[in-house]
């Protein structure tokens, strides 16, 4: 069964180590039959939420950035892997903010079931 694979890396550093292993994680999936596609949060324009929760009402986020369409890439997802630096013991703050802004997503139908 081919699943659609969503592969998000968060580093902002061109060709780091987390970079590599999104990639890797990639061929293996495509190797494994799946759909994937592999983003990176690099160069985006993500801003932070705002904590409104008009989201929950209008089913998206109403800050007009560059979110809104990869929380539609990860609703659509069967399965989704983030691939994030580590700073501090935890998840970079790049991937932090683009999982808070979420939210939509808390109130909705979503596809995926497996994430790495």
């Amino acid at each position: 069964m081919t699943k659609k694979v969503l592969i998000l890396s968060s580093s902002l550093r061109p060709n780091s180590n987390s970079e590599q292993l999104a990639r890797e994680a990639g061929r293996g999936a495509v190797e494994a039959g799946h759909d994937v596609e592999v983003l990176s949060l690099a160069g985006r324009d993500l801003r932070y939420c705002e904590g409104c929760m008009a989201c929950h009402r209008l089913l998206y986020c109403p800050i007009q950035d560059d979110a809104n369409d990869l929380i539609k890439k990860v609703q659509e997802a069967d399965v989704v892997v983030f691939a994030s630096p580590i700073y501090f013991y935890a998840i970079c703050g790049q991937l932090k903010t683009f999982l808070e802004r979420t939210t939509p997503l808390y109130v909705q139908p979503y596809r995926f079931r497996d994430i790495y």
